[in-house]
């Protein structure tokens, strides 16, 4: 298993203004269950866009709403098992990536 840990940042990296959100640390395997008809990351990440994470009930789905709940969810899905990660640059801004 390769570790992405360091793709992850350098994807992030100020310089390339990206962010990323990774299905699992470097050292974990990405899991998935049959019932979850996918992986639990894309679980997560689907529920989440359909407005799960709209915390704030203004029909839209920002990355920064995105970050905590996904996190939550997949340790959940896959009992503590699998870690997302994300890796946001400090020069970008939350922005929205869903809306009702």
């Amino acid at each position: 298993m390769n570790d992405l840990n360091g793709v992850i940042n350098e994807l992030a990296s100020a310089g390339n203004g990206a962010v990323v959100f990774a299905a699992s640390n470097g050292r974990q395997y990405s899991l998935e269950r049959t019932e979850w008809q996918n992986g639990a990351f894309t679980k997560a990440l689907v529920e989440g866009l359909r407005g799960r994470a709209d915390v704030r009930h203004t029909g839209r789905v920002t990355f920064k709403m995105l970050g905590p709940l996904h996190l939550r969810a997949v340790k959940e899905l896959t009992h503590g098992e699998q870690t997302p990660t994300t890796g946001v640059p400090g020069t970008v801004e939350d922005f929205p990536i869903a809306a009702d």
